[in-house]
């Protein structure tokens, strides 16, 4: 799997409203040969039963259970909005930051505010917090590891793919 191929603004503005998109890793440098490594090493943001206070964390998408659909709800005319998630047979629920820098699940009215960007191998979600631009990242690489924001430091910002389910 891949993100999708160069948006416009427009067009990425269009995609991300869809819904029914997965997030997946794109790690340090955001190529599309991560997703090709296989045993398992393709990562998936995830929340296991979408309780609120439930931390997001990374799953390998073949995880029935833990293979979830985001919705962004997109600011007129910018790349900025909440992000939300329904578990499988849960409630939606809104993606917010806790006061460690986790990113959790919230009721839909407290989500956080994230943008989405490029960084030149991949998409980027961050938000602003404290005077400071914080991106979505992976301290580690591997199943069930948490999901925080972080400033930017050099390769430490992350890229994610978006992955439309639509036809899957």
């Amino acid at each position: 799997m891949s993100s999708p191929p160069d948006f416009t603004l427009p067009e990425l503005r269009q995609f991300l409203q869809k819904g029914n998109l997965f997030l997946r890793y794109k790690g340090y440098t955001g190529c599309d040969d991560f997703f090709k490594k296989g045993d398992g090493s393709e990562l998936a943001a995830s929340l296991h039963d979408g309780k609120v206070g439930e931390v997001l964390q990374a799953a390998t998408p073949n995880q029935q259970n833990l293979k979830q659909q985001f919705e962004f709800e997109l600011v007129d005319g910018i790349l900025t909005g909440k992000i939300f998630v329904r578990p499988d047979g849960g409630k939606k629920v809104a993606i917010s930051v806790n006061e460690d820098g986790t990113l959790c699940a919230c009721e839909c009215d407290k989500g956080t505010l994230f943008s989405v960007g490029w960084n030149g191998k991949g998409h980027v979600i961050s938000t602003a917090k404290g005077g400071k631009e914080l991106y979505w990242t992976l301290v580690n690489e591997s199943d069930g590891a948490q999901i925080q924001v972080m400033e930017w430091k050099g390769n430490h910002q992350q890229a994610w793919g978006f992955v439309s389910n639509h036809g899957n």
